[in-house]
């Protein structure tokens, strides 16, 4: 799958190297009309039906027109291809309107604010939740970072143009945090329901507890922005970040008591907890900034990293471990997530 700057989704198939395109959706009003930023597949096994003979693949894409959009894949046997088009949300700037913005509300930095509420947010990053279909976290080319209900569609329902003609609905149920500069990541825990990171052009990684609605602490990576974030698959307390000097750092989570804390610039805790480092190759004299990485679903150790240079670097991360039962790391947790409220 292609998610490109011009707001064009095409999808394509290795097992044929003579006709590997199957299917595509250009820039028009049912679709994108910006740059796409994340493409997510919809897991079979919760919403995909199949028959013997049409195949359907569902899937979301987000862009910097504030849409998101979900689209039907139907592989046909004996016929064309079609990507159809099933339901689109978009977000505005009523979403993040009331938001406040190191102290200071939205409604009070320019008064031609209420003039562009109705204007759509760039939606820079998106994390589905790994506990519910229905759980999203947003982040926004304009600082915010929203929580969203991503209502399910009817994937047999496809949208027509007279219903793309009138507004869509946002997905937004409330602001978590709200900053005064892009969001580059966000990223949601799999062994909690409720701890996500999220990161930025500023200082470390901010760790928040979306049922409390609170921030738990930021972690000082001393790398500069972080333009990745990923939980660990394996290990409960482990986060994985991507930093612009090239530098890929483990946190131990669980050992948040271990160094000193002090108060960041948003009067959070920040804590220093770094496990364990990667430095990818530099670019002659220039740090070689991280852009990327995912862990293997069926491999979770595996950890594959995608870098400024292009290049692609997989690490095995199955002796970065911590002692202890399983059960015993998923209380500590569970203690993380609670400190602030304790």
């Amino acid at each position: 799958m292609l998610e490109n700057l011009v707001g064009e989704l095409v999808i394509w198939t290795l097992s044929n190297e003579l006709d590997s395109r199957v299917s595509a959706c250009g820039c028009v009003e049912g679709g994108h009309q910006e740059t796409v930023n994340k493409v997510v597949w919809i897991p079979r096994g919760d919403f995909n039906a199949r028959s013997p003979v049409l195949t359907e693949h569902h899937l979301v894409t987000f862009g910097a027109d504030g849409r998101i959009i979900c689209w039907n894949l139907q592989l046909g046997h004996s016929k064309a291809s079609a990507l159809n088009l099933v339901k689109i949300f978009k977000i505005t700037g009523r979403d993040q309107l009331s938001a406040a913005i190191e102290g200071q509300y939205a409604l009070r930095l320019n008064p031609g604010v209420a003039e562009n509420r109705d204007r759509p947010l760039g939606i820079s990053s998106a994390e589905f939740s790994p506990h519910s279909p229905e759980g999203l976290i947003l982040g926004t080319d304009s600082g915010g970072v929203l929580v969203a209900q991503f209502q399910v569609p009817d994937w047999s329902a496809l949208q027509t143009d007279m219903e793309c003609a009138h507004a869509y609905p946002s997905p937004v149920k409330y602001v978590l945090a709200r900053y005064a500069s892009p969001i580059h990541c966000v990223a949601w825990s799999p062994f909690h329901r409720n701890l996500v990171g999220i990161a930025g052009a500023f200082p470390g990684i901010h760790l928040f507890n979306i049922l409390e609605r609170t921030q738990i602490c930021t972690i000082d990576t001393n790398e500069g922005q972080v333009f990745t974030l990923r939980f660990s698959s394996h290990e409960p307390c482990f986060l994985a970040c991507g930093s612009e000097r090239g530098v890929v750092t483990f946190f131990n989570l669980c050992d948040f008591n271990g160094g000193p804390e002090h108060e960041d610039y948003t009067g959070s805790r920040s804590i220093p907890v770094p496990t364990n480092r990667f430095e990818l190759k530099k670019q002659k004299d220039r740090a070689n900034p991280v852009f990327c990485m995912m862990f293997n679903d069926k491999t979770d150790s595996l950890l594959a990293v995608g870098d400024q240079a292009g290049s692609v670097s997989v690490y095995n991360t199955s002796t970065i471990r911590s002692p202890g039962l399983l059960s015993d790391k998923l209380l500590k947790l569970e203690n993380f997530v609670n400190s602030v409220s304790s």
